[in-house]
């Protein structure tokens, strides 16, 4: 079974939000990565007014474990975006997941420099800092599929209403 819940900011509990972006985050899972991964994943969403930067909607956070698989996460996402804007960042942070969770993507410290590598499908690619963001592979293709998922998502709860 899929595991996830969500935390909003304080006093401002919405449980048709909430609602929302656990539909969101399990239809995003099942449609990403098999059932079998999906159903081994525990993931914490986190909507936050102070959390993320100021231009940031979104942000995953994993333990670095090198070509351990990843199960889990803590999505972060900025409370001071509308409800579309937040799902189609909750998409793209969930490709994230499906990267971390099916070793797409990879990180580690490495020993000889204490820096944080990335390997991208079984590829080396350097320390992280070094690779300009917009040409990280990982956010390459997060930014190239978010729109799909999302999209995909609200036909899904239009035609079946969420169910």
């Amino acid at each position: 079974m899929f595991k996830a819940r969500v935390s909003l900011p304080r006093n401002e509990f919405n449980q048709a939000q909430a609602t929302v972006l656990l539909e969101a985050a399990k239809y995003y899972a099942k449609n990403m990565m098999s059932a079998r991964m999906a159903n081994t994943l525990k993931i914490k969403i986190h909507v936050r007014k102070t959390v993320c930067k100021k231009n940031t909607f979104g942000q995953v956070h994993s333990l670095v474990a090198g070509s351990k698989g990843q199960k889990d996460f803590l999505i972060e996402l900025n409370a001071n975006v509308d409800v579309h804007s937040m799902l189609q960042t909750l998409a793209h942070e969930m490709i994230h997941v499906k990267q971390l969770a099916t070793k797409q993507l990879q990180y580690r410290y490495w020993k000889s420099d204490n820096q944080l590598h990335a390997r991208w499908e079984g590829q080396e690619l350097g320390t992280v800092g070094s690779i300009p963001y917009a040409e990280r592979p990982w956010e390459v293709d997060a930014r190239n599929n978010e729109r799909l998922y999302y999209k995909a998502f609200l036909d899904f709860v239009r035609t079946n209403g969420g169910k």
